[in-house]
């Protein structure tokens, strides 16, 4: 009986295939396919003419009960399914509410400053003054950045960490790129500055050692700027000063917006990890583990990344600053 099903599904489901239908037959029982459902009876076509009519019989009446119990059981898991979904959403909110956030922790840091505030022999209450402002503004600004667990405070420095790589990366590609358009332009300009000498060289039959010798940094600028040149022009064989020109206003404006972004970063870090160390130490006098994420590292390269960038670029041998 077995594989006189399965001949027979297989049949059904090539000749669905031929006609381009969709629907199959599968000749393995519910329990073999792993369906919490309980079997129908067969009632072939007399008990079907029958119920047609509108006349019950035992195993149309049968077959009702099992559709009903079907239904009845599938209802019942979807709703066991939602009720364990609610209650794990419960359960989260339960665990959320009883963590201590943000906002309580820099309130205990508060206190304790005021705390301090207290032994100073003059300046009380301003000293009082200033750290209930400081905290108004963290508090606003932390709500302002939906950041109100530790958690988030921790997810928020990864972040910004990995943004500042990124536009770092990028800041670094766009300067080294403006310094090779730089370098072309300027090897432009000192071609046809020296050119000149170069030509009145060419046309000496005497004293040209002398000649050579006296103007040996002009001479020196057009080989170099030729040489430049010669491997930077365009498919005409011309020099592209045009496009080299827009080329580097273009990449000086987006320099000077990832700059503005890098700096705007810069301030949201410092934000960032000056709650960071309010909490960090408030969690180790109240003996908790400190999660947060370590950022020594990275606040040196970024003093160091500011100190280069406000240093005096140095210019080259031949006077041109990149």
């Amino acid at each position: 009986m077995e594989e006189l099903r399965s001949a027979w599904a297989k049949m059904c489901n090539e000749l669905y295939e031929e006609k381009g239908l969709i629907e199959r037959v599968d000749a393995r029982s519910y329990e073999e396919r792993g369906i919490d459902k309980i079997p129908m009876v067969h009632e072939g076509p007399n008990v079907q003419a029958m119920e047609a009519r509108g006349i019950s019989t035992a195993l149309g009446s049968l077959n009702r009960l099992i559709r009903a119990l079907n239904d009845m059981k599938e209802r019942a898991k979807n709703l066991l399914q939602w009720s364990l979904f609610r209650e794990s959403q419960l359960m989260e909110r339960m665990v959320f509410l009883h963590q201590p956030t943000l906002a309580d922790y820099l309130r205990n840091y508060c206190d304790k400053r005021n705390a301090v505030a207290e032994s100073y022999a003059y300046g009380t209450q301003k000293a009082k003054n200033t750290n209930l402002k400081q905290f108004a503004e963290t508090i606003r600004f932390l709500e302002e950045q939906d950041v109100r667990t530790p958690e988030q405070l921790t997810e928020k420095i990864q972040e910004l960490d990995t943004q500042l790589k990124e536009v770092s990366q990028r800041l670094n590609q766009q300067l080294s790129a403006l310094r090779s358009v730089n370098s072309n332009l300027y090897a432009m300009k000192e071609y046809f500055e020296t050119r000149p000498v170069y030509l009145e060289l060419k046309n000496k039959y005497f004293g040209r050692e002398k000649f050579k010798e006296e103007h040996k940094k002009e001479l020196s600028g057009y080989y170099r700027s030729e040489r430049i040149l010669k491997e930077n022009l365009d498919p005409s064989g011309k020099i592209p000063e045009g496009q080299w020109k827009r080329e580097a206003a273009r990449l000086s404006e987006e320099i000077a917006a990832l700059r503005k972004e890098d700096k705007r970063i810069h301030a949201m870090l410092r934000k960032y990890e000056g709650i960071k160390n309010h909490v960090e130490a408030l969690m180790a006098e109240e003996g908790e583990d400190v999660s947060l994420p370590e950022t020594n590292k990275r606040e040196q390269s970024t003093e160091t990344k500011e100190a280069v960038r406000t240093m005096k670029r140095k210019k080259k041998h031949h006077g041109m600053e990149l």
